[in-house]
């Protein structure tokens, strides 16, 4: 089990990364990074046609964090960010709490209902890991 306190290591990272991505055939790639921006783990799936080069597809993932944990100054006022889901025309990109120093990001298709998947798909998957300072879903 992770605590919230120590560093993700690597082979949890990736298995975290691992077990989310296979866990539905709609996501496409996902990473865990740092609150500093620092990639630890990103994986995508085979079949799935990247949208960005290399350096932008990192680029985009450093500006999420960023993007993810700047929300988080409000946290006192709105309650903690449980997740985040920006629809874009091609894809969606959802951000979840994985400790208070790391994020899980996702690109999804569209077609899917995300809300429906994060709920019975991804965040068991984070539950299972118990990490302290992640509230559950299922009792908002």
């Amino acid at each position: 089990m992770l605590d919230a306190t120590n560093d993700v290591q690597l082979h949890t990272a990736k298995e975290i990364c691992d077990r989310i991505l296979y866990s539905h055939s709609k996501i496409r790639s996902t990473s865990i990074c740092e609150d500093n921006g620092v990639i630890i783990c990103s994986e995508q799936k085979i079949n799935s046609e990247p949208l960005l080069s290399r350096e932008e597809g990192y680029a985009s993932l450093i500006q999420a964090t960023a993007r993810f944990f700047n929300r988080k100054i409000h946290d006192d006022g709105f309650g903690q960010t449980l997740f985040s889901l920006t629809m874009h025309e091609k894809i969606a990109r959802i951000a979840i709490p994985l400790t208070s120093k790391h994020v899980i990001l996702m690109s999804i298709e569209n077609d899917v209902n995300h809300t429906d998947l994060i709920m019975n798909k991804i965040y068991p998957i984070i539950i299972e890991k118990r990490f302290s300072d992640v509230i559950s879903l299922k009792q908002n």
